[in-house]
């Protein structure tokens, strides 16, 4: 069975931190405070990732995340949250299709990767060729951490280069 929980609340917080340039603008690194009937949690939004930090702040500054489920729990793989449905969800309704009526374009980057701790926003599966990102939910990596070399044999068996 999975184990739900809520988001009591998110709070933004703006580090005063290594500033970095935006489009011209310094902006400073973006913290987000999660807080569930679970404990709280502290998140870092990546500057290299500007759409997705700003829906994602523009989201919390309107309360949209207050009280959602987190409605996906898998021990070692991922945390997440952000159906809209899952605000007033009954026993067991089925959750995580739900979004607002856009999607975000993809920001991908070389030193961008999945490890854990790592926040990054769920795809759109059905017809996306480019890759957009549902414009509400989110997920938090909660997968083991693997050794350079363990990398390194996966990549192999893969034939990644």
């Amino acid at each position: 069975m999975k184990n739900l929980f809520y988001l009591i609340g998110i709070v933004c917080m703006v580090s005063c931190s290594s500033p970095k340039k935006d489009q011209g603008k310094v902006v400073s690194d973006v913290r987000v405070k999660i807080t569930t009937n679970e404990g709280a949690m502290v998140l870092k939004l990546y500057n290299e990732t500007p759409q997705h930090r700003d829906n994602f702040v523009s989201l919390v500054k309107k309360h949209f995340y207050d009280s959602l489920l987190f409605h996906r729990v898998e021990k070692e793989f991922i945390i997440q949250a952000g159906d809209p449905a899952s605000k007033h969800a009954k026993p067991g309704q089925k959750l995580g299709e739900g979004s607002l009526d856009y999607t975000v374009p993809a920001e991908f980057g070389p030193d961008l990767f999945h490890k854990k701790g790592a926040v990054a926003s769920a795809k759109e599966v059905n017809n996306n060729p480019q890759k957009r990102s549902n414009s509400t939910q989110f997920y938090i990596v909660e997968g083991r951490t693997f050794t350079d070399g363990e990398m390194d044999r996966m990549e192999e068996k893969l034939h990644i280069k």
